[in-house]
């Protein structure tokens, strides 16, 4: 089976959260291609600005979404919708809603643990623009393991 390019992941987890939020009263339009760091616009019934949505997409059920360093800066107004595909896929996919602030924070602080760690081969690790967001990882004092259960399904942040 071919591997599924990253733009029809993402894609489809985008339209997975359009479902996701028209079905509960949201208003939502996506974003043209060419906006940075921003995939959904929302907003209430009566049209007032909720917030924007960034939406990352695991390609396969796995541990991770990949984000730039980008992440590592909050931006007020901003959620980052984490979806990760289901196994079997008749399931719906899993998805976490997290304000920036919070995803800056664990992005920041994960990426200097692993900086601090090792190559396989004793070298250091070199800093690039690729940073990820981790699901079930070795866990940070901030960030023990479950810690992103309080944001499962967490719509209500929108309101």
């Amino acid at each position: 089976m071919a591997r599924r390019p990253t733009s029809t992941t993402g894609a489809a987890g985008e339209h997975f959260v359009m479902y996701q939020l028209l079905r509960q009263n949201f208003l939502a339009a996506l974003v043209s291609k060419n906006v940075p760091n921003i995939d959904i616009l929302v907003s209430d019934l009566a049209g007032k600005p909720l917030g924007s949505l960034q939406v990352k997409t695991m390609r396969e059920p796995g541990k991770k979404w990949q984000l730039k360093s980008s992440a590592e800066t909050a931006v007020e107004g901003l959620f980052y919708c984490f979806v990760r595909p289901s196994e079997p896929q008749i399931r719906k996919p899993d998805c976490w809603i997290i304000p920036s602030s919070i995803v800056a924070e664990h992005v920041k602080l994960s990426h200097q643990s692993w900086l601090a760690g090792a190559e396989a081969a004793g070298r250091n690790r070199n800093d690039g623009d690729k940073r990820s967001m981790h699901f079930e990882c070795e866990p940070l004092d901030l960030y023990p393991n479950g810690w992103m259960d309080q944001y499962f399904e967490a719509w209500n942040l929108l309101r």
